[in-house]
């Protein structure tokens, strides 16, 4: 049974937060950071709480595709709430706030 963790407390508008993306077949290699524009309840997407966030960098497959990102999408929702799962090395949380 998978668990429910919530980032909303991670970080607060203004902050710089990093989000890992575990559909990808190598974890620590596919992320997106950007900067916390607001927090919502209920985000522009959907009936789910999310940081709306403006890209800094992203990368997909351990290659930084951020300037291609910028021409097509710079703004980005992160959910407040993930189910749980397990890094293999139980050490790397989903969403983390990174040193502005």
């Amino acid at each position: 049974m998978n668990k429910v963790k919530n980032y909303k407390d991670t970080a607060n508008v203004g902050d710089i937060i990093k989000s890992y993306d575990f559909a990808f077949a190598n974890i620590d290699d596919c992320y997106i950071v950007g900067k916390v524009l607001e927090k919502s309840e209920v985000c522009d997407l959907g009936n789910f709480g999310a940081f709306k966030i403006e890209l800094v960098k992203r990368v997909v497959n351990n290659q930084d595709v951020t300037e291609k990102q910028k021409t097509i999408e710079n703004i980005f929702y992160v959910p407040f709430e993930f189910d749980s799962y397990v890094h293999r090395d139980n050490s790397l949380e989903r969403v983390v706030k990174v040193n502005n």
